[in-house]
């Protein structure tokens, strides 16, 4: 392997001294090239390491590119500006990779009176874009086209957005034989992600100059107002820090998030929570994986069913009290489950909810009937077409409370070459459906849980609702539950006035966060598509154990990123995914 380079310290004054069994050829940098604003109390670590946050990028640093294989920027003693082949590198990880030729490296330093950096390379040269997004080393001045702004991706930590001061970004493409570095890219993706590694004695010692101690001043109401809620010491401290450090929203979320519970947010904190929820997540697609437009939830055998669990926290206020419902009494039940057989019910109100999906209304045999399902369990739906050879048999979670008189809700959506769904779709009021059941899911117990997460996707809500409905209907419950639920459209979000109802009456007890895929122009939420960031701002900490439940729906390419496939309903399946990443064990994940 080629050996990797040697730095010399930031003060002229102190050599480095040569180590036992240091090659005579190690390339050094000078002394005159290090950053001026850099601690003196740096040390002699030449460790290689990945710069984190804004304010890491000084010293010394090379930026690894995902390409394949892995290279960095390099230019010449002229100033061409190429992609080089990393050598020093463990497997292809560019979080080991250090550089092995000084064309390699890049000085990164602050420009005066700013929050940019420029990047000096090995002959003195400054890294610069012209208004094409040709890059080039030849300028041996700073204007605004050798300035750049460190930006931290909000899809992989670690990563960087480099953005010129024309508002575009450093890039890649593979699409010839070795990559293309340019400068004119006007979005953000994976060919504009770059890992950062730089010297570990040239990290900053959070000496703050003027610019970040202005961004410090902020006072701990500011920030309590933010929050929503008391923070002590320790709290206010770290989110000056994380304010400083360039990752104040995700800080901000974090303490809201994690301790909504504790005391009720203030009115103006919800808005300013889901601000940090974008900044901070790049977020959550709606599990548009190619899944929520094609294959539904009905056709895996997962789309409607119902969800179930409870936990701790703040017992209901006397207002919420006044809104939770009665529980019927001695109300007969419709669904009785064992050898009871299907039950043909009527089909009775038919509303649109939006392009594809309806509100189905179906009365139960007895006006006094109530349906009979506990928490959490679903009906399975029963069709058999005049050419077909066996009946179509789908499952379904009702949105109508289990203790309402008389009928059965359904929310559901069509999905091409869904049988069931087409067919419920083309029912009209009065024609005839058949129902069995209850088929139970998750065993439900009040308080079972202290904290509990759902992660939703497009009909994938309909068990969650079923289970946030029971919670919070029930006086006993101290559960805390928050929501993360993606969809494709704004339009698509089914339930929103419900949920938006739910969180409005029990703000200390349950938030819901959308994401969405496609938003709308103005929209403050998170866009894109889920990242495993976001799971560890928005879940609560796997080393809680029992105290919390995960409950996970949606369409099979959701089930595949996030938690992993059910072998059957009987079956689980092995926890996988992005939650298996973050830790979490198969005990604490319910897949519907």
């Amino acid at each position: 392997m080629v050996k990797p380079l040697s730095f010399k310290g930031d003060k002229k004054s102190k050599k480095r001294k040569r180590v036992a069994g240091e090659a005579d050829g190690a390339v050094t940098i000078s002394s005159e090239q290090a950053p001026a604003d850099i601690a003196e109390d740096g040390g002699e670590d030449d460790s290689w390491v990945t710069a984190e946050a804004s304010l890491d990028v000084a010293g010394p640093v090379v930026f690894a590119l995902p390409s394949e294989p892995p290279t960095c920027i390099a230019c010449d003693a002229n100033g061409k500006v190429f992609p080089s082949r990393l050598e020093n590198i463990v497997q292809d990880d560019l979080s080991t990779a250090e550089p092995h030729e000084v064309r390699q490296v890049w000085v990164a330093n602050r420009v005066a009176g700013t929050d940019n950096v420029s990047f000096k390379g090995h002959h003195g040269r400054y890294l610069s874009c012209d208004k094409f997004g040709i890059l080039s080393a030849q300028r041996e001045a700073i204007s605004p086209e050798e300035s750049y702004s460190c930006i931290p991706s909000t899809e992989t930590p670690g990563t960087f957005w480099i953005q010129t001061q024309r508002e575009t970004f450093l890039s890649f493409s593979e699409t010839g034989s070795t990559p293309e570095l340019r400068g004119d890219a006007t979005e953000t993706s994976f060919s504009t992600t770059f890992r950062i590694r730089m010297q570990a004695r040239f990290k900053p010692r959070l000496k703050a100059n003027k610019a970040e101690k202005a961004r410090e001043r902020i006072s701990r109401k500011e920030l309590e107002d933010v929050v929503g809620r008391k923070l002590d010491d320790d709290e206010a401290k770290r989110l000056k820090k994380a304010r400083r450090e360039g990752n104040y929203h995700e800080a901000i979320l974090d303490q809201g998030v994690r301790h909504y519970a504790t005391d009720a947010p203030q009115q103006s904190s919800r808005a300013l929570l889901y601000t940090g929820i974008t900044a901070a997540a790049g977020v959550l697609g709606a599990y548009a994986y190619t899944t929520l437009g094609g294959q539904p939830a009905e056709q895996a055998g997962k789309g409607g069913q119902p969800a179930e669990q409870a936990g701790k926290g703040a017992p209901p206020s006397k207002d919420e009290a006044k809104a939770i419902p009665k529980q019927a009494a001695d109300a007969s039940a419709a669904f009785t489950g064992g050898d009871q057989g299907f039950l043909s019910l009527r089909l009775d109100q038919v509303e649109q909810i939006n392009h594809n999906t309806k509100r189905f209304r179906f009365e139960l045999p007895d006006p006094e009937n109530v349906s009979g399902l506990k928490i959490a369990s679903a009906l399975l739906t029963k069709y058999k077409g005049p050419n077909d050879e066996k009946p179509t048999l789908r499952p379904y979670t009702p949105v109508s409370d289990e203790d309402e008189k008389g009928y059965l809700d359904f929310v559901i959506k069509r999905y091409p070459n869904g049988p069931m769904s087409e067919h419920l779709h083309n029912m009209a009021p009065d024609q005839r459906l058949d129902f069995k059941g209850p088929l139970p899911k998750y065993p439900w117990e009040a308080n079972k849980h202290e904290t509990i997460a759902l992660i939703a996707g497009g009909t994938g809500i309909t068990p969650m609702y079923q289970l946030i409905r029971a919670i919070f209907k029930n006086p006993e419950e101290k559960t805390k539950v928050s929501l993360i639920f993606a969809n494709l459209t704004e339009e698509d979000i089914l339930l929103k006035q419900e949920l938006q109802d739910l969180e409005n009456t029990y703000p200390q007890r349950f938030r819901a966060f959308y994401v969405l895929d496609n938003p709308p122009d103005g929209w403050t939420q998170g866009k894109g598509q889920v990242t495993k960031s976001l799971l560890k701002t928005v879940l609560p900490d796997p080393k809680q154990g029992e105290k919390i439940k995960l409950f996970v729906c949606g369409p099979p390419g959701m089930y595949k990123a996030i938690s992993g496939a059910k072998n059957s309903p009987a079956d689980q399946g092995e926890l996988t995914g992005m939650l298996k990443e973050l830790g979490y064990s198969k005990d604490q994940v319910y897949k519907f």
